[in-house]
């Protein structure tokens, strides 16, 4: 493709949505059959965006159900996920404006680029400080399973819910009892 546009190869594609919407389109037009791959490129995109916001919107209704957890928003579970989905699509209206790229490149590069790795350095060092140091290592190679689930059944509910008891370590020595 550099040849064919007469260009250094690091000025055919960057990274970030240029690559996906411009250079790689670009490319497929040099393609035999070129409308096809087209076809089947873009129609890969729409799956893997529907995909993706199924899990996202699943992910957060059913985290929402589960901390409220009374029987009014389990009987209202299909009006929380729509709302949360209307919610989703307001949030998402700026970025289909002029300056919606502008928008999109800067969540890009600052919601999830080097602040998600200093959260998730800053989430390990509370784990550890949290749990202490022997209970944290053991939990993540799971020798002497440092956590114990106790689960019994709730009576009084229609779905017949399981409640999940955690018990750490006491002292750091040892498991918890049954």
């Amino acid at each position: 493709m550099a040849s064919h546009l007469g260009v250094d190869v690091s000025n055919v594609a960057d990274h970030g949505p240029g690559l996906a919407f411009v250079a790689y389109p670009e490319a497929l037009t040099l393609l035999p059959i070129s409308p096809l791959w087209s076809i089947l490129f873009f129609f890969m995109l729409i799956l893997l965006g529907l995909g993706t916001q199924f899990c996202l919107l699943e992910t957060l209704v059913t985290a929402i159900v589960d901390e409220v957890g009374n029987d009014w928003i389990i009987h209202w579970k299909t009006f929380v996920t729509l709302g949360v989905a209307v919610v989703g699509f307001l949030l998402g209206v700026p970025l289909t404006t002029q300056a919606g790229i502008y928008w999109l490149l800067l969540m890009d590069d600052y919601a999830a680029s080097f602040s998600l790795v200093v959260i998730s350095c800053i989430m390990c060092v509370s784990i550890m400080y949290i749990y202490g140091k022997y209970s944290a290592c053991c939990m993540i190679i799971s020798f002497g399973q440092p956590v114990v689930f106790r689960a019994k059944q709730h009576s009084g509910t229609k779905q017949g819910r399981v409640h999940v008891t955690f018990l750490p370590f006491r002292n750091g020595q040892g498991r918890a009892g049954l």
